[in-house]
């Protein structure tokens, strides 16, 4: 019979399991422990008395079990690991799905039936408790660290060595106490917003018992709401929901070569917190019911918004027989089936790039300082590229006409509009705007297939101009490259410098994106510099696409034992702050929140928006064949369509290759600071739309004589 979970005990479990590090070193031998809750790892035994290579939190984890003696386990980070017998993989999963479950068992007074306010606020006093004992912790461990360095400073070079180690082992117990303290605190933040809405329904003056609580208010006692002995204050309107998660199994996703099958032990959902674990920030306003207005920017939202897409059916392919006879050509050209997509478009991927916009350039747009905002301008650049690091799925080429319009100014505070202006090259044109600022870009590219991997390298320019002091600003986007497209799990990573100029001020910032070597190194990081208009240094900027940005300005040059120099700084102010995707977001090709709503059904949309498009849909529906049928008829409808135009143009010109084509919402014009050309936004979209005039739209998605 089963214990209860009262009962129970905590499983622990430790012993010898392998790694996977990187595919140079492959597998590593690594000592693991399993404890209250967490799964940590070190090199060797020895090692567990002054450092903890890492640790991994088992709630709300999700573990895999995958074929021979594999199996993953992953709460934000992943861990590959692999065991060295069949038997000791299954007592490993059996602990970590055990441990899973006590670590939600001890989250039960978040889900427990006497949610009444004494009750609530018991158990948040207590993870108040947590957090100051973690704070307590994490002063008593600085505190050693700085006698630590001041003993290092006195050292003498026999003894350094001795004291280097020393200092390295105080920083590592300073992290991990700083890892404690963070969640303490995430703890307690859940808590308060997992039962935020029936506090709120409490305290509404309209209601029975906001009355009741408001006159206890006015009578000078607050103990009704802090002691349950003297008045207690309940709620008959929780509605929280419990699923049983069932054992599936998940094919590989579509990027994987072997077919391997993988066993999935999702965690247990609840009707709070986990929801929100994750979620974009472009999204969270809108979670699950409609707000009255957005805090930020004061506007009524429209409608309920969706948080995700249907899980991707498990549909695989062979990538080799479609990329095998791509070496040296232009994968635009060749058709793909949509196994090896996402459901959605290119001109969807353009707007996403704004995810963070009303965080970043609102902000940017407010400075004084121009080293400042441009740093800010830089970390947008760069935020864009947070979505590509697990989303190696291939997004729809739009079709010639096809556009794409997201209007978020209820909730985030900008609008754009993107339109496919040309198909031989691909050109895709956008134009964002919100009452600060406005954006507009041009997107095509050259893709090649280079052997071992796929690297598309940008030829269009953003721009962006700040409309308090008409501030100009202009980038190209770095070089992206696909890795192990053949072998192994597909990743992706960004090379070369990204170079934000500013037209106005003359202040230039200058992002390199640094490559991880075979043997040290970490992936997405980058480093950058302002210099202002006389070339002198007035920032750097440090992190990583995956994580965060820092700006930290330069006090001073502090000369090194053998001459070099270094860069002395002040305390590093975040720029941007990536919000991780869902925990299951892998389950519908690693889209975040916002990603999920881009191509969402809205009324009012142009009838050549990316969201009629129904390959697409029918892709999201998980309907692949019919997709993949779709797919095709609509590319021949183009081709046919260019070769109508073509021989229109022949009729009357020498010159076949020559197109009649013209976009509908942009057009071309000279910029007047890059001096390059540049498509830009006509400004009748919206116009059109209030009007609900489409008549000059092409026909896109059905033959017709109008395309």
């Amino acid at each position: 019979m089963a214990q209860s979970s009262k009962s129970r005990p905590n499983p622990e479990l430790s012993g010898w399991l392998y790694k996977w590090t990187n595919y140079l070193r492959g597998y590593q031998k690594r000592w693991f422990v399993l404890s209250h809750g967490y799964l940590c790892y070190y090199r060797n035994q020895e090692e567990m008395e002054y450092t903890c290579r890492g640790t991994l939190s088992l709630r709300g984890a999700t573990i895999y079990s995958e074929e021979s003696n594999n199996f993953i386990v992953s709460n934000g980070e992943t861990y590959h690991i692999k065991a060295p017998t069949d038997a000791e993989k299954s007592r490993w999963v059996e602990a970590l799905i055990s441990a899973r479950a006590m670590s939600l068992d001890q989250d039960a007074p978040n889900k427990v039936i006497d949610t009444s306010v004494t009750a609530l606020t018991t158990y948040l006093k207590s993870k108040l408790e947590e957090v100051r004992s973690c704070n307590e912790l994490m002063n008593s461990h600085h505190e050693a660290l700085g006698r630590s360095l001041s003993e290092f400073e006195s050292a003498t070079s026999h003894d350094i060595k001795s004291k280097t180690k020393e200092m390295s082992e105080k920083v590592e117990i300073v992290r991990a106490s700083t890892a404690f303290m963070i969640k303490a605190c995430s703890d307690y933040l859940d808590l308060a917003e997992c039962h935020y809405e029936k506090w709120i329904a409490l305290v509404h003056k309209d209601s029975p018992r906001g009355i009741q609580l408001n006159n206890v208010v006015k009578s000078g006692t607050d103990s009704g709401v802090m002691d349950g002995s003297r008045q207690e204050f309940t709620s008959d309107e929780d509605n929280f929901e419990f699923f049983d998660c069932e054992e599936a199994v998940l094919a590989v996703q579509n990027h994987n070569i072997e077919k391997t099958a993988v066993q999935v032990y999702p965690a247990m959902v609840g009707g709070g917190k986990d929801k929100k674990k994750g979620e974009s920030a472009a999204a969270t306003s809108a979670e699950s019911k409609p707000l009255a207005a957005d805090s930020s920017h004061g506007h009524p939202t429209s409608h309920t918004r969706r948080v995700r897409v249907p899980d991707r059916p498990k549909v695989s392919a062979n990538l080799w027989s479609i990329i095998k006879n791509a070496v040296g050509k232009d994968l635009t050209k060749i058709p793909v089936p949509v196994n090896f997509s996402e459901p959605l478009s290119l001109l969807q991927r353009l707007t996403e790039d704004f995810e963070y916009a009303h965080q970043i350039l609102d902000k940017a747009s407010s400075s004084e300082d121009p080293g400042e905002q441009i740093a800010y301008v830089a970390s947008f650049a760069v935020s864009s590229y947070s979505t590509t690091i697990n989303r190696v799925g291939k997004p729809f080429n739009p079709l010639l006409g096809e556009t794409y319009e997201c209007d978020r100014t209820s909730d985030l505070g900008w609008k754009s509009i993107a339109e496919q202006v040309s198909h031989h090259p691909p050109i895709a044109a956008l134009h964002c705007e919100s009452k600060d600022w406005c954006c507009w870009q041009e997107q095509h590219m050259n893709t090649k297939f280079r052997g071992q991997y796929l690297q598309v390298i940008p030829l269009g320019e953003v721009h962006l101009k700040f409309k308090k002091g008409n501030v100009h600003y202009s980038w190209k986007k770095a070089v992206t490259n696909i890795r192990n497209i053949i072998i192994g799990k597909m990743w992706i990573d960004q090379e070369g410098d990204l170079d934000v100029k500013c037209h106005t001020t003359g202040y230039t910032c200058k992002l390199t994106f640094l490559t991880p070597g075979y043997f040290s190194g970490e992936p997405y990081k980058l480093v950058g510099v302002v210099i202002d208009k006389k070339g002198s240094k007035m920032f750097n900027i440090t992190g990583g696409y995956d994580t965060k940005l820092e700006l930290s300005v330069p006090k001073k040059d502090v000369k090194q034992a053998k001459g070099t120099q270094a860069n002395e700084t002040e305390q590093a102010k975040i720029l941007w702050e990536r919000v991780m995707p869902p925990a299951d977001s892998d389950k519908y090709y690693n889209f975040t929140v916002f990603a999920c709503q881009l191509n969402e059904l809205e009324d009012g949309v142009a009838p050549t928006d990316s969201r009629f498009r129904p390959d697409q849909r029918l892709m999201e529906e998980g309907k692949f064949d019919q997709a993949n049928d779709k797919k095709v008829e609509l590319e021949e409808l183009q081709r046919s369509s260019r070769r109508k135009r073509q021989e229109t143009i022949t009729t009357k010109s020498d010159d076949s290759h020559l197109d009649t084509w013209i976009p509908t919402w942009f057009q071309r014009d000279k910029d007047v600071d890059t001096k390059s050309e540049i498509f830009v936004f006509r400004g009748e979209y919206w116009h059109c739309k209030l009007k609900k005039d489409w008549s000059r739209c092409p026909k896109i998605y059905a033959p017709s004589e109008t395309l």
